[in-house]
């Protein structure tokens, strides 16, 4: 028994040494969507920002930006939405936060054989189905483990950082490639709200 734990405790030592932990840094991801398999609109960018409770999301498009911060220490946040003249900040609570991240809840995981090389990491592959009927295909790697999962892509409990998804409803497809993960430091005022120059806009009355 003793020499069967040992082996345990050794494999276990072994996984979480090799296994980076990403606490603060960012990932950047190229954004495409499609509708019936042709490209729809210009490619966006999305950029997620890590510094241990906080979480920040740029979605960028010609047409303005998207911006997400949340703390999921204080549970606070607030939606930035710069569009040309059209500024509103529309402030999160923990209740919104979730909802915002309910949409992959209750989904069915299948674990899958497949696997890719993504930036340097290898990556194996699950699909989620989701309570609505639409699917996401994600691929992900055991080698890095992302501190704070309560993240908008990482969707649940899946054993790795999500580094490529692709979200299928329909006719309609939106694809995440991995275009960089950077371990730097983030600047803490890179999660700094805006508290003038926007206007305010309750959640609930953002998604009518």
């Amino acid at each position: 028994m003793r020499t069967i734990f040992l082996i345990f405790f050794l494999a276990t030592t072994f996984v979480v040494a090799g296994q980076k932990r990403l606490s603060e840094g960012s990932m950047t991801f190229s954004v495409i969507n499609l509708k019936a398999g042709k490209p729809e609109g210009d490619t966006l960018s999305s950029i997620h920002y890590f510094k241990g409770a906080h979480l920040r999301t740029d979605l960028i498009a010609k047409l303005g930006n998207s911006v997400t911060i949340y703390d999921t220490r204080e549970t606070k946040g607030a939606i930035i939405r710069d569009f040309g003249s059209q500024k509103i900040l529309i402030p999160l609570d923990e209740t919104a936060w979730q909802d915002r991240n309910s949409w992959f809840a209750n989904s069915v995981i299948e674990f899958l054989e497949q696997e890719q090389l993504l930036l340097g990491y290898t990556c194996k592959k699950a699909k989620l189905t989701m309570v609505n009927g639409a699917a996401i295909e994600v691929m992900y790697t055991s080698e890095v483990k992302l501190e704070n999962t309560n993240t908008e892509f990482q969707f649940g409990d899946l054993p790795g950082l999500v580094l490529s998804y692709t979200y299928t409803k329909g006719d309609m497809t939106v694809i995440y490639k991995p275009v960089s993960l950077n371990f730097d430091p983030v600047p803490i005022q890179k999660f700094d709200i805006p508290n003038s120059g926007y206007l305010l806009l309750d959640y609930k009355e953002s998604k009518k």
